[in-house]
């Protein structure tokens, strides 16, 4: 597949004037809707605010000159900086605060309205990372984890309102969570001052079952939808792709830009489609399973850094950052 032939798109969302600068994390529902945490300097306080977008943005029904992402949209402000967020659900969204706190929203779909739920204090410093687990009986669409400055690593059940795993995973930050889809225990978990390591969250919390091999400090990672593969990424911009069954051996390893991979995601729609961002890349779309870039975008301007990337179940590919609009790719 030719990379011209999948442009990636630029939409206004900072037409609206309420949007902070920092767009640092988003995440895409079965429906296509569209949730997304900013964060910005405000006086002397450093708030936050959550966004959830119509899916996807109504943009098929608008020209090109008209794109932006304005209509259809609602916000909820916070009063401390948002660090990542997670669909839980189809209406249900979680968030990581800069307070340490993992806060819990409902979204009301007919009257795109975001409606607070409840906020679980638990980190000791900036909770960094939300990652939805994998389904596990009646437990399926209430299940998160969370990542923080201590190093470490907890997950809530959303249904009673409480941890029920803690896991000190790291002895430095923890970046990102990779859970598997298919398998509710296992998770991978990143820390750049410490090594990317696999766990079981049922056994021993006190050792992980693997540690993961990245070649250096390790910033992201990702499974496949299938659970076969896992892709890892590492502060000097490099990705491998390892068989789940052979970890030791590389199978597909490529340099996707300078600087560090903020985040790595596997296509829904499409098992070998690999989605990374950094900091000089604002979205690269590798096929692991022909070793063929698929498309890049690079950054334009040195204060520009991507920091997520999402899929929706319908190939669409968005991308956002720190200074720059939300990009969007269908693929």
């Amino acid at each position: 597949m030719d990379e011209d032939d999948i442009p990636f798109e630029v939409f206004n969302v900072r037409e609206d004037e309420r949007l902070h600068r920092h767009m640092d994390g988003m995440d895409c529902n079965a429906d296509g809707a569209v949730c997304m945490v900013t964060s910005s300097l405000s006086g002397r306080d450093w708030d936050g605010c959550l966004w959830v977008y119509a899916a996807p943005f109504g943009l098929e029904e608008r020209q090109e000159s008209e794109r932006t992402c304005a209509a259809s949209t609602a916000c909820h402000h916070f009063s401390t900086g948002l660090s990542d967020v997670v669909w839980v659900g189809e209406s249900v969204i979680a968030a990581t605060c800069d307070s340490g706190s993992l806060a819990v929203f409902q979204f009301d779909t007919q009257n795109s309205v975001i409606e607070p739920k409840s906020l679980y204090p638990m980190h000791h410093g900036l909770a960094l990372c939300v990652a939805a687990a994998a389904p596990s009986g009646e437990t399926a669409s209430r299940s998160v984890l969370t990542g923080g400055a201590d190093g470490r690593v907890v997950r809530w059940d959303l249904e009673h309102g409480k941890a029920v795993e803690d896991v000190r995973a790291h002895a430095a930050p923890v970046v990102q969570l990779a859970p598997a889809n298919t398998h509710s225990a296992l998770v991978a978990t990143c820390s750049p001052g410490d090594r990317t390591l696999l766990w079981d969250m049922r056994s021993n919390h006190t050792r992980p079952c693997s540690v993961l091999p990245v070649s250096a400090m390790g910033s992201a990672a990702a499974f496949s939808p299938d659970d076969t593969l896992i892709a890892l990424g590492n502060m000097n911009g490099e990705v491998s792709v390892h068989d789940m069954r052979a970890l030791s051996q590389t199978a597909v390893n490529y340099r996707h830009g300078n600087g560090a991979v903020d985040r790595l995601t596997f296509a829904p729609h499409h098992p070998t489609y690999l989605a990374s961002c950094g900091e000089s890349v604002l979205g690269y779309v590798m096929d692991v399973g022909n070793n063929a870039a698929v498309r890049t975008v690079a950054a334009t301007s040195p204060t520009q850094q991507a920091r997520d990337v999402a899929w929706s179940a319908a190939g669409v590919l968005f991308s956002c950052g720190h200074d720059y609009d939300l990009l969007c790719a269908r693929l």
